[in-house]
């Protein structure tokens, strides 16, 4: 795994998480 793999795969996280926080706002445990 590159780094460019790696930075994707951070972004699809953060934006996972960030589209999961908008429709579920719970807070994290």
């Amino acid at each position: 795994m590159n780094f460019n793999d790696r930075k994707t795969l951070l972004l699809a996280y953060a934006a996972s998480k960030a589209v999961s926080q908008l429709s579920f706002p719970w807070p994290d445990p």
